[in-house]
This record gives C-alpha cells, structure tokens and sequence, in this order.
C-alpha cells in the first residue's frame, strides 16, 4: 500500500479511487478478518466518521463477532438485504472474495442504499394513487354529464352495439337493458344508418 492511502484512512489510491468515485453503490475493501482498509468517499461521507479498522458488519449494524459469522449470515453467492434504522431503510449487499495486492484475501463490499429506490417506489404509488382519483373523477363527471345531457344519447362500441344509454333514449326508445346490445344503426332510418355508419 502507497503511504498516501496509509495516511488516509478513507480514500483508496488514486487510481482505483477515480472509478470507484463514480460508483453510485458504496465500495468498502476489507481485510480477511472483515476489518475496513479502505472506501469510497460517498460511503465515508454517508456514514460520517473514519472507517479504516472498523468491522464490516458493526458498520452495517449486523450481529456478528467474526468474518465467519458474518459470512454465514450472508453468503459471497448472492445480494442480500440488510435492515437499519427504525424508517424500514435497508442496504443491498454484495460480498466479493479479493485476490490481489490490496488488501489481499480480504473482500470488496458492495452496498447499496436501498433509500432512494423506496422514496421513489413511494411518490409512483402518490401518482398513481393521484391518477386513479383523477380517473375516477372524470368518469363521475362523464356520467353526470351522459345522464344529464337532453337528448337522447347512446354509448356504443366499433361494432355500434348499445352499451348504455341516457334517460332520454330511454323514454324515447325503451329502457336501457333492452336496448343494451342492440345495434344503434337499428334505430335510425336506412338513410341516417350511413350518416352514422
């Protein structure tokens, strides 16, 4: 290790540093017993204190008391969630085995925070839950309208099958469930049955 990234206790070397900077996960490196040699900046920055000799899972806020335990916990096979906080927040972590120089036999820890995909998942249920009222809205305006328009007036499908109609067609032409699937055509002379069609 440079004696920059000694002196240092959160930044990796330069150029390591330079791509994992542009990661939007938090990249911790570890030893072999789960002790942090370094991260990325957005993960010093989001926990706010040093983290060069802490223990993996005490920064995680897992129950373990060595790299074994928190292995077993959570396997290098696949991404797992991890809880904090009392609002439901929850890492995504990924657990890779290191071979090479730094830090070697340690791991990479790859955590995502999971914040910015609940918030998110959050106001698309608001706006949804905004376009439904908004839905349900319209078609009270539509019935209210549909009923109580003067004139008869029919709703029908490309087919020209009477799915509903107001109650002016119903005084003039019969109650709405006998005329509901008739074709309206029917109803108007041969010659008004183009104009329509």
């Amino acid at each position: 290790m440079s004696s920059n990234t000694d002196d240092n206790f959160d930044r990796l070397p330069d150029p390591i540093s330079e791509v994992f900077e542009s990661f939007s996960d938090f990249i911790l490196f570890t030893d072999g017993g789960g002790r942090i040699c370094s991260a990325s900046a957005r993960v010093v920055e989001f926990f706010g204190c040093p983290l060069k000799g802490k223990q993996l899972w005490d920064i995680l806020g897992v129950e373990a008391s060595c790299i074994d335990e928190f292995i077993a916990a959570y396997p290098m096979a696949g991404v797992h969630e991890i809880p904090y906080g009392e609002d439901g927040g929850s890492y995504s972590l990924r657990l890779i085995p290191l071979a090479g120089p730094y830090c070697s036999e340690g791991y990479v820890a790859v955590v995502t925070n999971n914040a910015p995909f609940v918030e998110l998942h959050e106001s698309y249920e608001e706006r949804i839950e905004d376009n439904i009222a908004a839905l349900d809205d319209s078609v009270a305006l539509f019935n209210a309208l549909f009923e109580a328009a003067q004139d008869p007036t029919f709703l029908a499908d490309s087919a020209f099958r009477i799915l509903t109609s107001n109650t002016a067609a119903e005084r003039l032409f019969g109650r709405s469930c006998t005329l509901s699937g008739n074709n309206c055509l029917n109803i108007f002379s041969a010659e008004s049955s183009k104009i329509v069609r």
